[in-house]
């Protein structure tokens, strides 16, 4: 009956799959890219105030307030990428003692619900960033709204993530496929 022809139910999902999923590796890629640029800046301010300040027994009075403000986005950069690892904190060691079908249905309430989460911090935190943008930062003079803007962009990136991982898992339950993490 199928004579070798591909259905068209099948057909859409297959064709956009390899190109969504590019799309994730470089996003995933980008943030990495990105974190490790920030680390190298935060590493270089730390130790160059270090230098000067035991050496030349002079302070750079930005670095600290900026390092900080880098750390924060290096933390919450971070958690996104976790999401997207599956590095962070779930309840895989709890879900694990449930029979097969509820810890499936588990996993995927509790990612959904994580997915909406994110959506409330996205939306409060860019009004947030938003209200912020006229305050400026004591030492570094930058509106405080573009460090606060790291919430709402770790929130969007969460959110992507989060979706991508609650439709692998949606597969994996409707086809009995093996979870891709890449």
């Amino acid at each position: 009956m199928n004579n070798g022809a591909k259905s068209v139910g099948n057909e859409h999902p297959n064709r956009f799959r390899p190109m969504i999923l590019r799309m994730m590796n470089a996003s995933q890629k980008f943030l990495e890219v990105f974190l490790v640029a920030l680390t190298v800046v935060m590493v270089v301010l730390v130790f160059s105030q270090v230098i000067f300040r035991y050496v030349f027994f002079y302070s750079i009075s930005w670095s600290e307030e900026f390092s900080t403000f880098i750390f924060v986005w290096i933390v919450l950069l971070g958690s996104a990428v976790g999401i997207r690892t599956r590095q962070h904190l779930g309840i895989d060691t709890i879900v694990r003692y449930f029979p097969k079908k509820t810890a499936q249905i588990l996993e995927l309430v509790t990612h959904l619900i994580v997915v909406l989460f994110f959506f409330v911090v996205l939306f409060s935190s860019w009004e947030v960033a938003m209200a912020n943008m006229a305050r400026r930062a004591n030492t570094v003079d930058i509106p405080m709204g573009y460090i606060r803007m790291a919430l709402p962009i770790m929130a969007l990136f969460s959110i992507i993530f989060g979706i991508e991982l609650e439709f692998k898992l949606m597969r994996r339950w409707i086809f009995g496929r093996p979870q891709n993490n890449k």
